[in-house]
């Protein structure tokens, strides 16, 4: 029997459930509660239509973050330019066939609804900087497979620089 999978959107009592899948999806750049809240959903660019989470029985499994600029902010990386585009953050899925599954599906929602919002280019961004050791898999598989490219990459401050690869 197959199971109901579901995208829908971040309800205020998913927090708790999505903080513990970001830390467990991106290990390397742990997120907490009060950056959760500070810097995520009470940003003013923050728009909840845009946080989109994949359920299997209710359960949520993999989640989306995309958000658009909708005001210039002082002193911040707030432009113009940004006007016709998506920021997205990692997709929070598990480095697994499933997790790609999940992938493909929010990404195909993002899409929509970027498109459904004018918005020409999405962009992946991420509040601190992720897979400095290239434990990135299915995640930027799921990217790639999906018509993004590679433009930069970051690396973590807190990672374990000691077995670091410079590339």
């Amino acid at each position: 029997m197959k199971q109901k999978t579901e995208i829908r959107k971040f309800r205020p009592d998913d927090w708790r459930q999505i903080i513990g899948l970001w830390n467990h999806t991106l290990p390397a750049d742990p997120i907490t509660e009060n950056i959760f809240h500070k810097w995520l959903l009470t940003d003013p660019n923050f728009d909840p239509e845009g946080f989109r989470v994949l359920t299997v029985e209710g359960e949520i499994k993999a989640a989306a973050i995309g958000w658009h600029q909708v005001e210039n902010k002082p002193l911040d990386n707030s432009r113009e330019e940004n006007r016709d585009k998506g920021f997205i953050f990692p997709l929070l899925i598990e480095n697994s066939v499933s997790g790609k599954e999940y992938g493909h599906a929010l990404l195909e929602d993002a899409d929509n609804y970027f498109r459904n919002l004018g918005k020409g280019t999405i962009t992946v961004k991420g509040m601190m900087a992720l897979f400095p050791d290239g434990a990135d898999t299915a995640l930027s598989s799921v990217y790639t497979e999906n018509g993004f490219r590679v433009t930069g990459r970051l690396s973590s401050m807190r990672a374990d620089i000691y077995h670091y690869k410079v590339e």
